[in-house]
């Protein structure tokens, strides 16, 4: 082989090992990422949860009970509606 083939041996895989340096390297790049993604994304789930349960909390008919008695409401029904104005129901007649 005379000094140019193997001088352009040595640039190809020269070459090619630093592409798959490269590589390598972008793909535990990316990997790293992905795991911190992951990591947020069991996060955001367990606020998620938190907030869900938090609610369930102040759903929950003890806590509307005490909640009533603590503003002094009352937990009537509401009154019906009283009779509508009379451009309302003309409106309503017109459709």
């Amino acid at each position: 082989m005379t000094l140019v083939r193997i001088v352009g041996l040595l640039l190809i895989f020269g070459s090619i090992a630093l592409t798959v340096v490269c590589l390598r390297s972008e793909e535990a790049r990316i990997a790293r990422r992905i795991q911190d993604v992951q990591f947020e994304l069991v996060k955001i789930r367990r606020e998620l949860w938190s907030t869900q349960l938090a609610i369930a909390r102040c759903k929950s008919p003890r806590r509307i009970d005490d909640e009533v008695t603590r503003r002094s409401l009352s937990l009537a029904a509401p009154s019906p509606p009283g009779p509508r104005p009379a451009e309302e129901l003309r409106w309503a007649n017109a459709r």
